[in-house]
C-alpha cells in the first residue's frame, strides 16, 4: 500500500466534499469544507493513499487528534490497513506518542474502525457535535505507542534484521557470543527504534526502547550523538548509517577487557 505525507488538500478536498462522504465528515450546514490552511502548518501531518487518508492535527508535542476519511471503495480492509499504516507513520517518523478521535456517538463504521486497530475509549462530552443533522454525544477514543507497538509485528523482520547487522559487527569484535535466544518483542521495539532513527527521531527512540528495557530488565542504550546517530551499548558505540550499522568499541570497553 501506497501512503505518503502531501502538502496540498487537493486530494483531500475532493474526497471530503463528495456527496457520498461529506454528510459522514461534519454538520452540512458548514457547507463545502477546505483543509488548506490547516495543512499549510507543517505541525499538522496529512497522510494520504488511493481511497482515503488521515488528518493528524498537533494538539500539542506528541500527541495528535486524527481524522479519517476514504471514498466508498476504500471503507472496509483497505483503510484498516491503511491506518495501521499511518500510525506506524506517526509513531516512528514524528515526536508522536499519542493519537485521540473524536467519534459521534452513532458513527458505527468509525468506531468499528478506531476499536479494530486498538484505541480505547476514554470519556465523552454531552451533545459534542452535530452528526447527520443530529446532535450527537462525543467518545473519545485513544491510541498511546505502547498500544501500537503491541500489534506492530511487521517489525519483527526489521528487528531481526538488525540484530544480524549487530552480529556481524560483534564478530568483527572478536565477540562470539550469540547474545540472548529469538525475542519477538525484542525484535519489535528494537525494528521501531531502527526506524525512528533513520527518521530523524532518535532520541525519542532512546526513550521508547529504554522505557521497554527497564521494565524488561534488560540492558539500556544512551543516546550518543544526533547527527550521526550514535547510541552507546553494551558492545560499544554504534553508528546507524541509513539502512547499514557500524560498532566500534569504545574506552570504557577496553578497560574492562583489558582488566578482565
Amino acid at each position: 500500500m501506497n501512503l505518503e505525507r502531501q502538502f496540498s488538500a487537493e486530494a483531500i478536498n475532493k474526497i471530503i466534499n463528495n456527496p457520498l462522504v461529506r454528510p459522514d465528515v461534519a454538520d452540512l450546514q458548514d457547507g463545502l469544507l477546505d483543509l488548506t490552511s490547516a495543512i499549510a502548518d507543517k505541525n499538522n501531518v496529512l497522510l494520504m493513499g488511493k481511497h482515503g487518508g488521515n488528518m493528524f492535527y498537533r494538539m500539542m508535542p506528541g500527541i495528535y487528534e486524527v481524522h479519517t476519511v476514504a471514498d466508498k471503495a476504500g471503507r472496509g480492509q483497505w483503510i484498516h490497513d491503511f491506518v495501521r499504516q499511518a500510525a506506524q507513520y506517526m509513531f516512528t517518523k514524528t515526536d508522536c506518542y499519542e493519537i485521540t478521535t473524536r467519534i459521534p456517538r452513532k458513527h458505527y463504521g468509525a468506531r468499528q474502525l478506531a476499536e479494530s486497530v486498538g484505541m480505547t475509549y476514554e470519556f465523552s462530552i454531552e451533545d459534542g457535535c452535530v452528526w447527520r443533522g443530529e446532535k450527537q454525544t462525543i467518545d473519545i477514543y485513544s491510541y498511546r505507542i505502547q498500544d501500537w507497538i503491541k500489534q506492530a509485528y511487521e517489525l519483527e523482520s526489521v528487528g531481526e534484521l538488525f540484530h544480524e547487522k549487530l552480529h556481524r559487527e560483534a564478530h568483527g569484535l572478536g565477540i562470539t557470543d550469540a547474545g540472548h535466544p529469538p525475542w519477538p518483542v525484542h525484535d519489535r521495539y528494537v525494528g521501531a527504534v531502527w526506524e525512528m532513527a533513520k527518521a530523524g527521531q532518535i532520541a525519542k527512540g532512546c526513550a521508547f526502547y529504554n522505557r521497554w528495557a527497564q521494565a524488561a530488565r534488560h540492558s539500556t542504550i544512551r543516546l550518543v550523538s544526533i547527527d550521526p546517530p550514535q547510541i552507546a551499548m553494551d558492545l560499544g558505540i554504534l553508528t546507524l548509517k541509513g539502512d547499514d550499522i557500524e560498532v566500534r568499541e569504545c574506552a570504557e570497553n577496553m578497560i574492562t577487557k583489558i582488566a578482565s
